[in-house]
């Protein structure tokens, strides 16, 4: 887990698509009020009591420093037990620290980064479950100038999703959610997200005026009377359901070269729309059926050039009508 910690500050800015999220600019929804004065990380305590991973003389890196030589910078790690929080601290003077803080008898965590001098950046307040809960940034003088209240933000709130998850037979207290109930490396893990939709290629999936949305990502549960590992979308303020797949496996990429979830689109509220549902999802990318024919025809073409093979469209039709452009003619 603490290999991952360094990685966590951007991993939480990531929506359910991987798109960035932007609204950390939107001064919304906190309780906190702008322009309050945050106390510093006590770096004489740091300097103290937490463990010193490495030193730094005269620009080479090392884990041990002569009594005689005095390092340029010096790397800490705490690991501590304190008034009901379970705290992990590290960093160094030159670069800052980043801090994980696990409060003990709550289900929410915190993730805080620090400049070298101990001044306060931002601080991102998630759920035990992965959805963001607050997001705060700080300028130099340590005072709050950023801020998104998720729960403020979202109308469908964390008891319905749970409400909704318990219909599909999902056990939503935590230890039970975190019990991965396959331990193979190759069935990903459920996790529970939140995030704005911003990006044109997101708000093309939803229904038009769609602007928030859950993302209960690989959850095992029973959809449809059929026992399985579903992502599914939620509307954040109705809570209607917007899109159902199940994960069939693993495939792999693009020439054998690397490995890919691969899911396969169970219900969509766009699907009765012409040309909106997703007809094929290929290496990951969902197609329409337009969108699919164009990159069917694409790859016929690269292929009939490679082979000396005449191009003209043939009169051979697939059960959906469509004229396939793999079906040579004899």
């Amino acid at each position: 887990m603490k290999k991952l910690f360094l990685m966590s500050l951007s991993i939480f800015y990531l929506g359910c698509n991987g798109q960035n999220n932007n609204n950390l600019n939107k001064n919304v929804g906190s309780n906190i009020k702008m322009g309050k004065t945050i106390e510093k990380l006590d770096l004489d305590y740091i300097k103290n009591h937490a463990q010193k991973i490495s030193y730094r003389v005269q620009g080479a890196v090392s884990s041990e420093v002569l009594s005689d030589e005095k390092p340029n910078m010096i790397y800490y790690k705490l690991d501590e037990v304190k008034n009901g929080k379970k705290i992990y601290i590290e960093g160094d003077e030159e670069n800052g620290f980043t801090s994980e803080i696990k409060y003990l008898n709550s289900d929410y965590l915190e993730y805080i980064s620090y400049d070298g001098k101990g001044n306060l950046l931002t601080k991102i307040k998630q759920s035990v479950y992965g959805f963001l809960i607050e997001e705060q940034e700080y300028n130099e003088r340590r005072k709050l100038i950023k801020s998104i209240d998720y729960d403020n933000e979202f109308k469908f709130k964390w008891e319905g999703v749970k409400e909704y998850l318990k219909t599909l037979n999902v056990k939503t207290d935590i230890n039970s959610f975190n019990n991965h109930p396959y331990p193979n490396k190759d069935i990903p893990i459920p996790i529970i997200k939140r995030e704005f939709i911003k990006d044109t290629n997101q708000t093309q999936q939803y229904p038009v005026g769609t602007k928030k949305i859950w993302c209960l990502e690989n959850v095992e549960g029973i959809y449809d009377n059929k026992k399985g590992i579903y992502s599914i979308i939620l509307d954040g303020d109705s809570g209607e359901v917007l899109i159902v797949k199940e994960f069939k496996g693993k495939k792999s990429g693009s020439e054998g070269f690397g490995t890919y979830a691969d899911y396969e689109l169970i219900y969509s509220k766009l699907a009765n729309k012409k040309q909106s549902s997703t007809y094929k999802t290929y290496e990951g990318k969902d197609y329409t059926r337009s969108e699919w024919e164009e990159f069917e025809q694409k790859q016929f073409e690269d292929y009939a050039r490679k082979h000396n093979i005449s191009i003209a469209k043939n009169d051979k039709k697939d059960t959906n009508g469509f004229t396939s452009r793999f079906l040579l003619d004899d």
